[in-house]
């Protein structure tokens, strides 16, 4: 099975599956016990995290590439403009277990993203969630709503059958979002 693993460095810490406070805690420690007797790295120890998407998600969703803290996902349903955002941190099902930084990370990439879609998909409302009952990772739905989509006025999910992207399809999003995402945004293959 493939597992899409993406690593996000952090300055002074390692971290392998969310060890980063363990190690930090233990750096403090050390320092405490041995005082200068220590020795400091001359520069910061390579932070390596590994993020593996739901299988779910993998799926039903296209990879589109990530910002500084959520991977961009494009759910395969052409009936509407249906992006996925999923913060790439390990075992977090809930807005609060990110830390404040991370929070505040995830409403900027959302926020931008929504005004981003709205704009560019002419969209006469966005609809921004996060259910997770069926998908317990953690992820932000954006998706831009018409009035002659669908589903409209209903909520999106379960109406419809989901109709897959052509390739055509996907690189004319592609295309669209190249002109608009900040150089904030790192496009996947």
């Amino acid at each position: 099975m493939h597992r899409n693993v993406t690593s996000a460095p952090l300055a002074g810490t390692i971290v392998v599956h969310g060890l980063a406070r363990k190690v930090a805690g233990l750096s403090w420690l050390l320092a405490v016990c041995f005082g200068d007797h220590v020795a400091q790295p001359a520069r910061p120890v390579l932070e390596v995290s590994m993020f593996v998407l739901d299988s779910r998600l993998e799926q039903d969703t296209l990879v589109l590439g990530d910002f500084p803290l959520c991977r961009l996902l494009l759910m395969n349903d052409a009936q509407y403009p249906w992006f996925i955002l999923v913060p790439r941190r390990e075992e977090v099902s809930e807005l609060f277990q990110l830390d404040a930084a991370d929070q505040q990370a995830l409403w900027r990439e959302t926020t931008s993203l929504a005004e981003t879609v709205k704009d560019t998909f002419r969209a006469d409302k966005m609809n921004v969630a996060t259910l997770g009952n069926v998908v317990g990772q953690l992820h932000m739905h954006v998706i831009a709503r018409r009035r002659d989509d669908a589903a409209w006025p209903a909520p999106v999910w379960g109406r419809h059958p989901a109709k897959p992207y052509s390739d055509e399809q996907v690189a004319a999003i592609r295309s669209k979002l190249k002109l608009v995402l900040t150089d904030h945004f790192r496009f996947g293959e």
